[in-house]
C-alpha cells in the first residue's frame, strides 16, 4: 500500500531508516509497512528545508500563488485515489472522505489568493517629511504536527499558508494515517516549488519531534493534537524561542464519557464534540512577521 510513497525529503520520496506498521481501524489488521524516519532522516529534511527558504521567498507572493493553484488542480485530479486512502486509513465513508479532500483542495486555493495580498504599510515619522516602510517577510522554516482524525484537511491547513507566506515546511502527520499526507505531498510536485519547500517525515517522537523542536532554524511550529502535547511543545519551543500556534484537543472522549452518565449530559457532550471535530473556519495565525 505504501510501496510508491515514503518520506518526502528534498522533492523526492525516500524509504527512510525505519518502518512502522499501519493498522486498519476497521479490521485491526495491517495495511502495510510504512517507511519511517530516523533521526538522520529528520535532520536531512530540516537541512533541505533551510536551504529552500531563500528560493521560495524569491518566488514572490504571485509566483507562490500560481504554484498553489497548480497543486490544487493536481489534488482535484487525484480525488478518487485520495478519498480511498482516507477511507482506508480512517474508516470514513467514501463520501465523507471525498468531502474532506475537497476541503483540503479549497485550502490551497484560498491561501493562494491570500498570498497575493501580503501587504506592508507606510508609517508617519516624527521627523518632518519622513516615512517608515513596514514590509513582511517569511518567518522561516515551519514544523507542523497533525492528528489522525482529519488526515487531509489538517495538513492542508498548515502546508498551504506556510507556502503562501514563503516558509518551507517539515510536516509530521499522524503515524496512524501517513498515506493521506503522502498522497498530498506527492501532488506538490505539480507546483514546481524549490526542492525542500515541502518535506514529510513519519515516525516516533524521538526520531521526528525531537530533532524538529531542537533545531534553531525552525522558527515556528504548529500543532493539532492533545492539550498535553501542546503544553510540552510550548515548553520545548521556549529553548529556541520558536513561535507556536496550535489547536489543542480536550481530554480523551472515553474519560469524559465515564463522568457523564445522564442522558442530558451525554447529549451536551456529543454536541460539544461535533464542534470540536469539524474542520473550523478559523485560519491559522499568520506565518509572517513585520
Amino acid at each position: 500500500m505504501y510501496d510508491d510513497f515514503g518520506l518526502f525529503i528534498g522533492g523526492r520520496f525516500t524509504k527512510g531508516g525505519n518502518t512502522l506498521d499501519v493498522l486498519s481501524p476497521v479490521t485491526e489488521k495491517s495495511l502495510g509497512a510504512c517507511p519511517a524516519a530516523s533521526v538522520s532522516d529528520t535532520k536531512a529534511a530540516l537541512d533541505v528545508a533551510a536551504g529552500a527558504l531563500a528560493p521560495l521567498r524569491a518566488m514572490g507572493g504571485f509566483g507562490r500563488a500560481d504554484a498553489l493553484h497548480r497543486i490544487a488542480d493536481e489534488m482535484v485530479r487525484r480525488t478518487d485515489e485520495a478519498q480511498r486512502m482516507i477511507s482506508t486509513e480512517t474508516g470514513k465513508p467514501l463520501a465523507q472522505a471525498g468531502r474532506e479532500w475537497t476541503l483540503a483542495c479549497d485550502q490551497f486555493r484560498w491561501y493562494a489568493e491570500e498570498g497575493r495580498r501580503i501587504y506592508g504599510r507606510i508609517v508617519e515619522s516624527r521627523v518632518p517629511g519622513g516615512r517608515f516602510e513596514v514590509s513582511r517577510e517569511p518567518v522561516g522554516v515551519v514544523g507542523a504536527f497533525t492528528a489522525w482524525n482529519f488526515p487531509a484537511a489538517l495538513p492542508a491547513r498548515k502546508i498551504a499558508p506556510a507556502i503562501a507566506a514563503g516558509c518551507p515546511i517539515v510536516l509530521r502527520p499522524s503515524s496512524q494515517t501517513p498515506g493521506v499526507a503522502m498522497v498530498m505531498v506527492d501532488c506538490m510536485r505539480a507546483g514546481e516549488l524549490p526542492d525542500g519547500a515541502i518535506n514529510l517525515v513519519v515516525g516516533s517522537t524521538a526520531d521526528t519531534y525531537g530533532p524538529i523542536m531542537a533545531d534553531p532554524r525552525v522558527r515556528k511550529v504548529s500543532l493539532t493534537g492533545s492539550t498535553r502535547v501542546g503544553q510540552q511543545m510550548i515548553r520545548d519551543a521556549a529553548d529556541t524561542v520558536k513561535k507556536v500556534s496550535m489547536e489543542p484537543r480536550r481530554q480523551c472522549a472515553d474519560d469524559r464519557l465515564r463522568r457523564r452518565r445522564s442522558r442530558h449530559g451525554a447529549r451536551r457532550f456529543c454536541s460539544h464534540q461535533i464542534r470540536q471535530l469539524r474542520p473550523g473556519l478559523r485560519h491559522p495565525r499568520p506565518l509572517l512577521r513585520p
